[in-house]
C-alpha cells in the first residue's frame, strides 16, 4: 500500500512538473528572462528539478536565472542569497563543483561585506 501510494505521488509530482514546464513555456520565448515573473517562475522550476533530483534540468535552468540577475542585480539580499544557495547546490550536485565553489565563494563574499565577518549567515556560508 505504501509503495501505490508513493508511485501515486509521484506520477502526481511529474504531473505537476510538466504543467509547470508548459506555463513557464507560455510565459516567455525570451532566454533573456526580461519578465521578473517569467524570473521567478523559471527559478522556482529550478528549485522544484533540483528538490525531485532531476539535477540535468535544475542546474543549468538556476544558473541562467542566476546569470541574468548577477548582470541586473534585481534581486533583493534574500533572493540573492537564496538564487544563489540553491544554483550552487544545484552545481555541486550535477558535478560542476568548481563553477558551485565560485558561487558559494561569491556569496560568501557579499555576506561578509554586508553582513560583517561574524554574522550567523556569513558563517553558515564558510563552513
Amino acid at each position: 500500500a505504501a509503495k501505490k501510494r508513493a508511485e501515486a505521488f509521484r506520477a502526481q509530482v511529474e504531473k505537476q512538473l510538466a504543467d509547470l514546464e508548459a506555463e513557464v513555456a507560455k510565459l516567455t520565448t525570451d532566454p533573456g528572462l526580461g519578465d521578473p515573473k517569467t524570473r521567478a517562475a523559471r527559478a522556482r522550476l529550478g528549485d522544484l528539478y533540483y528538490t525531485f533530483g532531476k539535477l540535468d534540468k535544475a542546474a543549468p535552468l538556476l544558473d541562467e536565472v542566476y546569470q541574468r540577475d548577477k548582470a541586473t542585480k534585481t534581486l533583493d539580499d534574500i533572493g540573492f542569497n537564496n538564487l544563489t544557495a540553491r544554483t550552487a547546490q544545484a552545481l555541486a550536485a550535477a558535478g560542476r563543483a568548481d563553477d558551485a565553489v565560485a558561487l558559494f565563494d561569491r556569496l560568501l563574499a557579499h555576506n561578509r561585506a554586508r553582513l560583517g565577518p561574524d554574522h550567523g549567515t556569513v558563517l553558515m556560508v564558510r563552513d
